[in-house]
């Protein structure tokens, strides 16, 4: 195998379509370029190329696709006092800018298709406020120290975002990448839900058409929301908010919810199968009649032995509800019952059994408690009520039930994670049904202030609590209470999370890189060439006060392996202190890295005695000897730091 430099920033959103589109049409690439007049011809009359259809602009938004092609030379560093139990659970909270976060998710849950089931957001709805995501197009990482205050050297934000122009576009230019960072990430049955309100709702549809194609839109639902707002602005108030729905793809399955009590109520015969309700067999209400489904319109015998056929009220020809092979089949089982109506005449229904028994979901959710009982569980939880109209639990649980198994192990992804509703519902519904279901949460570090009426109570509680008065601080502290237990609720969950912080790069090559992006790949070759005539000091190429288990992470995340990999210090190998991660969930998969300088000797330990050599060794470029990196690429696939 050939040796190989350390990934040193996110994927490149640019390569990879250019790699999926060079699988499709290899003959439409040359050099790493595409032949658009080419592609053209393969493509025949279903390319447009009329200047006047049908499309969805903003100012900005080819911007936002250069800020996602822009990759991320951050990291994710390993928070341990912040995490609880990280070897029970692999539930996952990340502080920092979710654009930033959701590249550097890319290669982890990205891959093979994508890896999440289910993505919940509740982003910042467009009230006219200043938006706390004034994102940088240059240089991302300077955007997010300065957002969350670890920066002052740039333009203030209050000022910036007081020059973006027009009310929409602001909040468009926000929501766009982080949409199509999204979408990568869902599985091919995966879907997306997202709450807005009536200021953007209509757009953000548009938006969505365009990101996850109009055919993927599962449903727009109305929420109750349990209060009604802009009663004093001369129009309609509202008391509802809405959700989009989003599938991948058709691979997509819509559950059912569970039957009410009064649902329930429907189910008043009983036989040795258990209860049940009757079915007219006959189709009724929209599309009933014959030409709609013509095999659905033929002759059965009724007890008489009269043959009957579908006829709709006014004597049209109607139709059944299956074809007749269904109809048989039925038949055979004993599920078709014969009642005798007011005029005498015999009619046939189906049964249908409670057992197992769910309803379709339909657009109107009224039943459910609206946001104020969303602060009232989250006061339940922290002892107070320190967070303004947090979205209910039971929200999060519909969302859950119409998308998630219990015999899958779902991964649920929200990346305005606020004050943590959807990991709470995680945890209590995984306890309730014995669900494996996991979460991934991602709220930037956003400081409260004690001079914002609605922020004071929120920056005094976590005060109390010597914590860092940011929002991320009551999301870790939520869940920790959840799964430890707390007040109503003392009984602890078996279950932890690990938390990361969005940082700044381990390798100080990234600092020239993010200054030097326009000449990346000079930069970066000036610099290799310069650590490999190097000494042993590691300065040369770390961050000062560097940890190795730093450096680790930053390679985990970079090579694709998920945030929950084992790391191992490998015994009976010296001299050498070898580390070994293992994926958490493909667990053939595994790389080793070390600091030290190694030769040949080493892949005679007998760790490595058989191994594949496809199995990633990491090592210190300058620390090898030329022949000892020949010898190694027998043995690994090398790559040098």
């Amino acid at each position: 195998m050939s040796e190989n430099i350390v990934e040193l920033e996110s994927n490149d959103i640019v390569k990879d379509n250019i790699e999926k589109l060079k699988q499709l049409f290899p003959d439409i690439v040359s050099d790493g370029k595409i032949d658009f007049d080419k592609l053209k011809t393969i493509l025949g009359n279903e390319v447009e190329t009329d200047s006047e259809s049908y499309k969805f602009e903003w100012v900005g938004k080819k911007n936002c696709y250069k800020t996602i092609q822009t990759p991320s030379n951050g990291t994710l560093k390993y928070i341990e006092k912040d995490s609880l139990n990280p070897d029970i659970g692999e539930n996952i909270i990340i502080e920092g800018d979710n654009l930033e976060v959701l590249k550097l998710l890319q290669p982890i849950y990205g891959k093979d298709g994508g890896q999440i089931k289910v993505i919940y957001i509740d982003p910042p709805y467009n009230t006219g406020n200043e938006f706390i995501y004034p994102d940088s197009f240059d240089t991302p990482m300077d955007n997010y120290l300065e957002i969350t205050g670890q920066k002052i050297n740039g333009e203030d934000t209050q000022s910036k975002k007081s020059k973006e122009g027009r009310r929409h576009t602001q909040w468009l230019n926000m929501i766009f990448p982080r949409l199509l960072l999204s979408r990568t990430l869902l599985k091919n049955d995966g879907v997306i839900f997202i709450s807005i309100d009536d200021n953007e709702v209509d757009n953000l549809k548009r938006l969505c058409d365009e990101v996850f194609g109009e055919e993927n839109l599962v449903g727009l639902i109305s929420r109750g929301t349990g209060t009604t707002t802009g009663q004093d602005g001369g129009k309609v108030g509202s008391s509802l908010d809405y959700l989009l729905i989003y599938k991948k793809s058709e691979d997509y399955v819509l559950q059912g919810i569970p039957l009410s009590e009064k649902d329930e109520l429907r189910f008043k015969e009983e036989d040795s199968k258990g209860k049940y309700s009757l079915l007219q067999l006959r189709k009724t209400g929209n599309s009933d009649r014959r030409e709609d489904r013509p095999f659905m319109y033929y002759g059965i015998k009724n007890p008489n032995g009269d043959t009957v056929y579908p006829i709709g009220p006014t004597g049209y020809e109607s139709r059944w509800r299956v074809g007749e092979p269904k109809y048989n089949q039925w038949l055979k089982e004993d599920l078709i019952v014969w009642k005798e109506n007011n005029k005498g005449i015999l009619t046939p229904y189906v049964k249908y059994y409670l057992e197992n028994r769910t309803k379709q979901v339909s657009n109107l959710w009224t039943e459910l408690d609206g946001n104020k009982k969303g602060s009232i569980e989250l006061k339940n939880v922290l002892g107070e009520k320190v967070f303004n109209n947090p979205k209910p639990k039971d929200l999060i649980r519909k969302i859950l039930q119409i998308s998630t198994s219990t015999d899958t192990n779902d991964i649920v992804l929200d990346f305005f994670g606020g004050s943590g509703t959807t990991g709470q519902t995680v945890l209590e519904m995984n306890k309730e049904d014995g669900g494996n279901r996991k979460f991934i949460l991602v709220q930037l570090q956003e400081p409260l202030s004690p001079t914002n009426k609605e922020q004071k109570v929120s920056f005094d509680y976590l005060t109390n609590l010597k914590k860092p008065t940011v929002i991320s601080e009551i999301t870790k502290e939520r869940i920790r209470r959840v799964i430890n237990g707390y007040g109503d609720n003392p009984q602890p969950i078996n279950d932890g999370f690990k938390v990361f912080k969005l940082d700044n790069s381990n390798y100080k090559i990234n600092e020239k890189i993010n200054v030097n992006r326009d000449n990346k790949e000079e930069v970066i070759k000036q610099l290799r060439q310069y650590f490999r005539s190097g000494t042993n000091d590691y300065k040369e190429r770390f961050v000062d006060n560097y940890k190795e288990e730093d450096i680790i992470y930053e390679n985990i995340v970079k090579e694709g392996y998920n945030l929950n990999s084992k790391i191992e210090l490998v015994e009976n190998i010296d001299p050498y202190t070898v580390y070994k991660i293992t994926d958490s969930v493909k667990k053939d998969k595994k790389f080793y890295i070390t600091f030290d300088k190694v030769d040949i000797d080493i892949k005679l330990k007998k760790e490595f005695m058989g191994i594949s050599n496809d199995t990633l060794f990491i090592c210190i470029d300058h620390l090898l000897s030329d022949s000892d990196k020949d010898n190694l690429k027998d043995t690994f696939q090398l790559k040098t730091l």
